[in-house]
């Protein structure tokens, strides 16, 4: 559900690759983007994502957001994609 969402809302803002499972997706951002200002821009919408810098020892060599899912449902996955696309069309 999340990446079939993703790839209708966020296509050339986040790219997220196939999911064969798991609790967490990892999209990738533009380069030169800052994920900590996304994340942050994000939050203020109700859309909680881990910017990958933060989980880095060193410079992350992509920016990126982890997205968490599991505990969501379908109704819900849809509406924070549909948030996170516009915080990234306005962070662009």
């Amino acid at each position: 559900m999340l990446v079939d969402a993703a790839k209708r809302e966020l296509d050339g803002l986040l790219d997220v690759g196939p999911l064969d499972g798991g609790m967490h997706l990892v999209g990738w951002l533009p380069e030169g983007a800052d994920d900590v200002l996304v994340a942050e821009r994000a939050a203020e919408r109700g859309v909680y994502a881990v910017p990958l810098s933060r989980c880095s020892v060193g410079k992350s060599a992509r920016p990126g957001l982890l997205l968490g899912y599991a505990a969501l449902t379908p109704p819900q996955i849809r509406e924070g994609v549909r948030r996170l696309a516009g915080v990234l069309r306005t962070c662009g």
